[in-house]
């Protein structure tokens, strides 16, 4: 039998998405799993607000938001390097 509509929405309210925070957690290099944690969302819910928001896959997007991490990463090796022998002579060898 079926049920009476009674005008009530059904399923989950839709998730709202803090873009600014997901950039910056990009940057900090976060997982996936990651992410959806602090996001509290699921990664099926993050890759369809992903394609919805930037219109392209999740990848690509952490790719280009994950760069920047990498550079504070480095910026931060060559001030130590300046400090301490050992960061120096790893950057050497990498």
């Amino acid at each position: 039998m079926a049920r009476k509509p009674t005008g009530n929405p059904v399923g989950c309210p839709p998730k709202d998405v803090n873009w600014e925070l997901f950039e910056e957690l990009c940057g900090l290099q976060c997982t996936q799993s990651e992410l959806c944690s602090f996001l509290k969302i699921t990664e099926k819910t993050l890759r369809t607000k992903i394609q919805e928001n930037y219109g392209d896959d999740f990848s690509s997007i952490y790719k280009k938001y994950s760069e920047t991490g990498k550079c504070s990463l480095r910026r931060y090796q060559f001030v130590q390097a300046k400090k301490k022998t050992g960061m120096s002579i790893w950057l050497v060898k990498q």
